[in-house]
C-alpha cells in the first residue's frame, strides 16, 4: 500500500474563529459603552468577564489541532496535549452531529475535538490503512 498522502493537519474552521472573534469584539464594545454610561456597574463587570472568557476561548480555538504524523495521531490545544500511537488505534467512529471518536486497542474510546473538520474521520481511516 502507498504511504498516506492526504491532509495531515486539522484546525478549527475559519468561520468558527471569525464567529468567536466577533462575539468577543461585541463583548468588548458592550463593556466600553456601558462603562462610559454607567461607570463600573454589575452589567459592565459581567461583560468584562465575558470578554476575558471569550478571549481565552478564541485562543484555545486558535491553538487546537489534530496532526496525523507517521507513527501517531497528536491532539494539541491550549489546555492539553494527547498522543495516540498508530498501533493503539483500531478505528474511528464519526456519526452525524457528533465529534469523532477513536476506538483504542485497550477497549476504550477517545473523543477528538468537534470543531477541527467534518472530514477528519475519513482522513483518519485512510491514514490507518496506508503504509506508515
Amino acid at each position: 500500500m502507498a504511504p498516506y498522502a492526504g491532509r495531515r493537519i486539522f484546525r478549527t474552521s475559519p468561520w468558527l474563529l471569525a464567529l468567536l472573534a466577533t462575539a468577543d469584539l461585541l463583548f468588548v464594545a458592550g463593556a466600553c459603552v456601558l462603562y462610559r454610561q454607567d461607570g463600573p456597574a454589575l452589567m459592565t463587570l459581567g461583560l468584562g468577564v465575558l470578554t476575558v472568557v471569550g478571549a481565552v476561548g478564541l485562543l484555545d480555538a486558535l491553538t487546537r489541532r489534530v496532526v496525523l504524523e507517521r507513527d501517531a495521531l497528536r491532539v494539541t490545544g491550549l489546555w492539553a496535549r494527547r498522543s495516540y500511537e498508530r498501533r493503539e488505534i483500531l478505528g474511528v467512529r464519526q456519526e452525524k452531529g457528533t465529534s469523532p471518536s477513536l476506538k483504542l486497542a485497550d477497549g476504550g474510546w477517545a473523543k477528538l475535538p468537534p470543531d477541527v473538520g467534518r472530514s477528519i474521520g475519513n482522513s483518519i481511516r485512510a491514514w490507518l490503512k496506508a503504509d506508515p
